[in-house]
């Protein structure tokens, strides 16, 4: 007599994909649903392997498209062939955030001219809007305008790459840099302050303003 193979009912399993932003998060798909059994209760699908390319997929952190094949284990002399499962993990790029161009320890975005380059590129701090900041030629490039002439509305260019994109804008000025008063006696314009021997320490009240009187 012959015994024909058995067919695995896998009517209740399902592979959904899933698309998302970029988090800097692990994310993963897996099959849903309640794995097949025997009259007897026993699983008759001992595993479940999952392959991207080729390749052991356990998860992805990178923005990218991933394609997802749920392959299964079972016993393959008492049972008719089961089909491989495929689905999609989209994960996309975000939106490279720029709310307010930040230089550091410059809060007015404000340089002084030299004459020549100024150190502003390696000033720009990027960050993400989560706080973290981003780094350069990995989470985006930059360009200037202009880093050497005076200027109130020059502009920095902000590009998101790899898991980010997009482009965001900001503007920072050049700007001659202030002369300065110095007044040695609060409330008067004389450059002169007489005191009279005491004994102890004195020192002028020294005010210093710049050409604006501020």
């Amino acid at each position: 007599f012959v015994i024909n193979k058995a067919e695995i009912d896998m009517s209740g399993i399902s592979f959904i994909g899933e698309e998302l932003t970029y988090d800097k998060k692990q994310h993963n798909i897996t099959i849903s649903g309640s794995l097949p059994e025997d009259k007897n209760g026993n699983t008759v699908i001992t595993d479940v392997i999952y392959t991207c390319d080729n390749k052991t997929f356990t998860g992805a952190t990178d923005a990218g498209t991933y394609n997802i094949t749920a392959s299964f284990v079972y016993d393959e002399t008492n049972y008719m062939a089961v089909e491989s499962m495929e689905a999609t993990l989209q994960i996309n790029c975000k939106s490279i955030s720029l709310s307010s161009l930040e230089f550091a320890d410059n809060p007015s975005n404000t340089f002084y001219y030299t004459g020549s380059n100024l150190d502003i590129p390696s000033k720009l701090i990027v960050k993400d809007n989560d706080g973290t900041k981003l780094i350069l030629n990995t989470d985006y490039t930059v360009s200037f305008s202009d880093i050497v002439s005076l200027g109130d509305s020059h502009t920095v260019t902000v590009t998101g790459i790899n898991n980010y994109n997009g482009q965001k804008l900001g503007n920072y000025k050049i700007i001659n840099k202030p002369s300065y008063l110095l007044v040695t006696k609060k409330d008067t314009s004389s450059s002169s302050e007489r005191l009279t021997y005491n004994g102890q320490i004195q020192r002028p009240s020294v005010i210093v303003t710049d050409d604006a009187g501020t």
